[in-house]
C-alpha cells in the first residue's frame, strides 16, 4: 500500500510539473543610437542639461523593460565598436524589439578620424559597402532579426536650424530618407522622427523651438549657448511621449499614461535658474532648516538664498519639494536678473499681488512678456529658464560672433572596442 501510494504520488507530482503554465518571458526594448537618444549624468558642461528621449522612454511604456545602449557621438558605423553593441546583441532575444536611430553622426567627413571611424556613405542600397543602408542592414537588422527580434527604424529627430522663410532647414540630407527607403524595402516598421519633429517646430516657429532645446556654459557654442541638436529634459520627454505614442501604434507596447507636463519643484527651479544665470557665491553656507545637505539642489538654494532670490514662508523653511507657483517663479526670476545686473525699478509692493505686479512690469520692460499662469506647466518653467539665459547673455553682451560648426562643437569621442 505505501508503495503503491508513493508511486501515484509521484506520478501526481510529474503530472503537475509538466502543466504548470510557464511564466511569461518578459518583452525588452532596446534602443540603439547616438546622442540625442542617449542617457546622460550631470552634464555639468550645460547650463540647462540635455537630455535623450530615450531616458523617458520607459515611462510611457506599458509592462516591459527599456534599456537604452544609445551613446553620445556614435554612427552606425562607430556604435558597432563599443561595448554597448556588443551587451545588445548578447542580450536581445526572441520576442524582443530594438528600436534603431542614427544619422546625426554618420554624414561626418569632414576629418580622416570620422571618415575612418563615423562616416558612410547616403547612397547606395543595403549591398553595398560603406553606405548608411548597408551597416543598418548588416550590423543590426540582420542580426536582431536572426536573433528571433524586431527591428524598428527611425529616421533621425530634426536639428533646430531654421530657413529665412521660417522653416525648419533639412537637417538630414538623405539619411532620413534612406531610413524610409529601406524599412519599405525590408517590410519593416519605421517611426518618422523627421517629419515629426519638424511638424512640431514649423508650427512653434525657431523661437518657440528654442524651449525644447539644452543650453551650453559657452555661449561660444551653439548659437550664443543654444544647443540646436540636443534636447534639454522637458524636450527629450516630450519626443519620448510621441515616440512611445507611435510605438505603441504599431504594436510594440501599450501607451501607459499620458504626457506628464508637471511643473519643476521649488527646489527643481531654483537650481536650474541658478545654473542658466551662472550665479556663483563660494560664501553661500548658509541654506534653510528643511533643505538636507545631500538634495541635489541644496548647493543652488543655498547660492539663491545668498542673492536673496529665494526667501523661506512663515516658518522660515523652504519648501523644496512642492510644486513651484507661477507667483514664486516670476519673482525669483526677477531677483535673479537683478543678481546678474539688470536694472529694474525698485517698486517692490507690500503684498504678494503687489510683488507680482511690479515683477511682472519688471520683467516686461526687459522685454520678457511674463504672465501668470494658475496652471504652471514644466514647458513653462523651460521656457522661462531659457529666457532667462537669453537675457543675461544679451545684458552682459556676452553673444558669440558666430555660430559654430557641428564638428566644432561635437569633438569625435574615443572609440572603444570591449567584446566582454
Amino acid at each position: 500500500m505505501k508503495r503503491f501510494m508513493a508511486t501515484l504520488l509521484t506520478g501526481i507530482i510529474a503530472f503537475s510539473a509538466l502543466n504548470v503554465p510557464a511564466a511569461a518571458d518578459t518583452v525588452d526594448v532596446f534602443i540603439a543610437g547616438d546622442s540625442t537618444a542617449c542617457e546622460y549624468g550631470k552634464d555639468e558642461k550645460y547650463a540647462l542639461p540635455r537630455a535623450g528621449w530615450g531616458m523617458y522612454l520607459g515611462k510611457y511604456a506599458k509592462d516591459v523593460n527599456v534599456t537604452d545602449y544609445a551613446l553620445s557621438g556614435r554612427s552606425s558605423k562607430s556604435f558597432t565598436t563599443e561595448d554597448n553593441y556588443y551587451k545588445l546583441m548578447r542580450d536581445v532575444g526572441e520576442g524582443d524589439y530594438v528600436i534603431i536611430q542614427f544619422g546625426h553622426n554618420d554624414a561626418k567627413n569632414s576629418s580622416d578620424e570620422d571618415k575612418e571611424l563615423r562616416y558612410t556613405d547616403p547612397k547606395g542600397d543595403k549591398d553595398t559597402e560603406g553606405s548608411f543602408k548597408n551597416s543598418l542592414y548588416k550590423n543590426y537588422i540582420l542580426p536582431v532579426q536572426e536573433k528571433g527580434a524586431t527591428p524598428i527604424l527611425l529616421t533621425p529627430i530634426s536639428r533646430r536650424n531654421f530657413e529665412d522663410n521660417g522653416k525648419v532647414k533639412d537637417s538630414h540630407g538623405l539619411y532620413d530618407d534612406a531610413v524610409r527607403e529601406l524599412a519599405d524595402e525590408l517590410g519593416i516598421t519605421y517611426i518618422d522622427m523627421t517629419k515629426i519633429t519638424e511638424d512640431i517646430y514649423n508650427k512653434v516657429g525657431e523661437n518657440g523651438a528654442m524651449y525644447y532645446h539644452a543650453i551650453y556654459n559657452d555661449r561660444e557654442k551653439g548659437k550664443n549657448g543654444i544647443d540646436n541638436t540636443h534636447l534639454n529634459h522637458w524636450g527629450g520627454e516630450k519626443i519620448a511621449y510621441l515616440t512611445a505614442s507611435e510605438l505603441a501604434k504599431a504594436g510594440v507596447f501599450e501607451l501607459s499614461g499620458q504626457y506628464d507636463d508637471s511643473a519643476l519643484t521649488r527646489g527643481e527651479f531654483t537650481q536650474a535658474l541658478v545654473r542658466v544665470l551662472q550665479l556663483e557665491n563660494a560664501d553661500a553656507k548658509d541654506n534653510f532648516s528643511d533643505v538636507n545637505t545631500d538634495a541635489e539642489y541644496a548647493e543652488s538654494v543655498a547660492v539663491a538664498k545668498a542673492f536673496g532670490i529665494v526667501l523661506g514662508d512663515e516658518k522660515a523653511v523652504f519648501n523644496g519639494e512642492r510644486t513651484v507657483t507661477s507667483a514664486e517663479m516670476l519673482l525669483m526670476l526677477e531677483r535673479g536678473l537683478k543678481a546678474c545686473g539688470a536694472e529694474m525699478p525698485e517698486n517692490i509692493g507690500t503684498t504678494m499681488d503687489e510683488h507680482v505686479k511690479n515683477a511682472v512690469s519688471n520683467l516686461k520692460s526687459l522685454g520678457l512678456d511674463e504672465k501668470e499662469k494658475v496652471n504652471l506647466t514644466s514647458q513653462d518653467c523651460y521656457a522661462i529658464l531659457t529666457d532667462a539665459f537669453n537675457e543675461v547673455t544679451e545684458l552682459k553682451s556676452l553673444q558669440a560672433e558666430k555660430e559654430q560648426s557641428l564638428d566644432e562643437i561635437e569633438a569625435t569621442e574615443n572609440v572603444v572596442i570591449d567584446k566582454k
